[in-house]
């Protein structure tokens, strides 16, 4: 989020979005305290309760989001947000188009959306991780190292030198 911005601006941009099709800048709210939290849950994602609750005491319009996948990667979340926008009469804004989450037709390619962003954040997961099993085979490190560890100039590792005597003291005592 902080290095590769054009993902944040693009999804920022979309107030401008809500303009032209006749909201008010008193009736935009971007939520955006989520950014760099995954979708593949909504632990912790306190902008995504937020809508929620928003949604839910129809306080909310329309939603826009650049695609399925930026409002969740579970499908579960995304069908019970589906209907409780439909319930409360919110639309939504994504892919480019506006979707009334009440329409059957606009609900089947939305879940079919949410599915597709399943099945990619799995196909993700798993190919990081093999990925990760593959160096680890051959050596590589694939994870921080432990507090009180440091590369050496060789490539190896080894305790930190301003730490090892309370290290040791700590082994030695327990």
């Amino acid at each position: 989020v902080r290095d590769n911005t054009g993902s944040t601006d693009a999804q920022r941009a979309l107030a401008g979005t809500a303009r032209s099709l006749g909201w008010e800048e008193s009736q935009i709210i971007v939520i955006d305290e989520d950014l760099g939290r995954s979708g593949s849950s909504s632990e912790r994602r306190t902008g995504w309760h937020r809508l929620q609750m928003m949604v839910a005491a129809k306080q909310v319009g329309a939603v826009f989001v650049l695609t399925i996948s930026r409002l969740s990667r579970q499908v579960l979340d995304f069908e019970l947000f589906r209907m409780l926008a439909a319930a409360n009469g919110t639309l939504l804004h994504t892919d480019g188009r506006l979707v009334d989450p009440a329409d059957s037709n606009d609900t089947i390619v939305s879940q079919i959306s949410a599915m597709v962003a399943h099945f990619e954040n799995r196909k993700r997961t798993e190919i990081m991780s093999q990925a990760r099993k593959i160096l680890a085979k051959q050596g590589v490190v694939v994870s921080p190292l432990p507090v009180g560890w440091v590369e050496t100039p060789g490539g190896g590792y080894d305790y930190d030198p301003a730490v090892k005597d309370t290290i040791d003291m700590i082994i030695n005592i327990f």
